[in-house]
């Protein structure tokens, strides 16, 4: 008796025990709902944060720059008009591009709209920068750019690991131009500087915030850029299609960024961002 005595007091602790954590869950859900007069429920953590893998390409992207960058900080104002925090950390870009094509991250930036980027991506409606690529030269050996036929006879150098396109593919096969590979857009500058090249390909922006920060002043009065750009690069922001919120959150960053642009605070944070 005694036995079965103590199995029906546990049974009976038991069964309100569960009743009481029922009521408690149920109290914390009902005071947490949002009263049927509205129409909006309350973001989750994984509904209002975004991690976006981030790469360098200041003054467009970089972990040092106020606001990681002009291209991050537009896609950070974007989503907060949507409610949305965005957190970024920083890698080599391939690995970027795949920590997002993975689901790892939620997503990357700075990538060009493709269709092999879309088979794993949603890809923002418009370009969060257009990219100028331009030619710098020495003030006293001025260069006019109107064509790639401006470029035979002339010294090219180019910075190792990155892709031009198709920009040089006739120059190259020609062979009426020389090509000098160097492994940094340092290094080409430094080049430049030396007359060991005529012009050096570069992002207009990138090209000069590599001139502020890492030349004189003197060494900058001597080189100059190409009023014309030979190529632009539009820089988009990808959403991984490994994560399901993202088709919503893609469609969301559209409506904040649309909103940057008629505002005007788009072009405040760009103007801000050139070197």
């Amino acid at each position: 008796m005694k036995l079965e005595h103590t199995k029906e007091m546990k049974t009976r602790l038991g069964f309100w025990l569960l009743c009481v954590c029922l009521l408690s869950v149920s109290c914390t859900r009902e005071n947490n709902t949002i009263s049927p007069s509205s129409t909006q429920l309350i973001p989750t953590p994984k509904a209002n944060v975004i991690r976006l893998a981030n790469g360098t390409w200041p003054p467009y992207n970089a972990a040092d720059l106020p606001h990681y960058g002009c291209d991050s900080w537009v896609i950070e104002e974007a989503f907060a008009t949507q409610g949305i925090k965005v957190e970024y950390e920083f890698f080599p870009w391939a690995r970027s591009y795949n920590l997002s094509a993975t689901g790892v991250f939620d997503g990357t930036l700075a990538w060009d709209d493709t269709a092999d980027h879309r088979e794993k991506h949603f890809i923002s409606t418009e370009p969060t920068s257009t990219q100028e690529w331009v030619f710098f030269y020495r003030k006293d050996t001025p260069f006019q750019f109107q064509s790639m036929d401006d470029l035979v006879g002339k010294t090219v150098g180019i910075t190792s690991g990155y892709v031009y396109s198709d920009a040089f593919v006739n120059l190259r096969r020609n062979g009426n131009t020389n090509f000098v590979e160097s492994s940094s857009d340092e290094n080409n500058f430094k080049m430049l500087l030396g007359g060991r090249i005529d012009v050096f390909p570069m992002e207009r922006n990138v090209g000069n915030y590599i001139l502020e920060t890492l030349f004189t002043k003197k060494e900058q009065a001597l080189i100059s850029e190409t009023s014309n750009s030979f190529s632009q690069f539009k820089s988009y922001l990808l959403l991984s299609k490994a994560v399901t919120e993202n088709e919503a959150k893609i469609e969301l960053f559209n409506e904040g960024f649309e909103k940057l642009m008629v505002n005007g605070r788009y072009d405040t944070i760009m103007n801000l961002c050139k070197p």
